[in-house]
């Protein structure tokens, strides 16, 4: 599979953070698979007629961030050896992941975190169209155990695939979009700079072609 490294090394974004980057910056860090641009932007205006319609007071997020995530390896506030090595062994893990490429189908949204008072996430997600993303998700999981060790954290076992669209206090109904299709041909580790909109792409690793 090929490893196609786009930023520093992991360990030295994390230990020399961006010279804009606020000092209470938290960091997190997570694998996901990004949309096209075109699907990008697609899902940004699904977001605007939500926003119109039953979120006045959301932020939108950055079409270019939109994604969708595959295993969550958590946060930090500060310099941490220990993420620093759970990201070391996470890509060269991700390289020896098999996986070939997929479509993935995107075509209602609905509301997580439904009963917080603030900040439900409303999201976009599927049926039978988000099935690849789930078996990948399953795949990526399998292969990162020893990363886990190294966090002591466990899997996300249960795991609905979706891109959220927005935060809100608002809890609006589950109901059908016009779907949004891609193929799935690529995943990648992120570094997120939490509250800023920024994204450090720590390595990206593609999906094998589809038999």
């Amino acid at each position: 599979m090929k490893h196609e490294l786009q930023g520093e090394y992991a360990s030295r974004v994390f230990r020399r953070p961006h010279p804009g980057a606020r000092r209470e910056t938290r960091h997190g860090f997570f694998i996901a698979t990004l949309p096209e641009p075109a699907e990008q932007r697609h899902f940004c205006q699904v977001a605007q007629n939500l926003r119109r319609w039953h979120c006045p007071s959301s932020a939108l997020r950055p079409w270019y961030n939109l994604h969708v995530t595959l295993c969550p390896l958590g946060e930090r506030d500060s310099p941490d050896e220990k993420m620093d090595r759970a990201l070391d062994i996470a890509r060269r893990l991700c390289g020896a992941i098999a996986f070939p490429e997929f479509r993935a189908r995107l075509d209602r949204v609905t509301t997580f975190d439904r009963k917080a008072p603030q900040r439900k996430a409303i999201v976009a997600t599927g049926e039978d169209g988000v099935a690849g993303l789930a078996m990948l998700h399953a795949a990526i999981e399998d292969k990162l155990l020893p990363v886990f060790d190294v966090l002591g954290i466990r899997p996300q076992r249960a795991f609905t695939p979706h891109v959220t669209l927005l935060y809100s206090d608002t809890f609006v109904v589950e109901h059908r979009i016009a779907p949004v299709e891609w193929t799935v041909s690529r995943f990648s580790l992120i570094h997120s700079f939490i509250g800023e909109s920024r994204y450090e792409d720590l390595g990206t690793w593609s999906l094998g072609p589809v038999p």
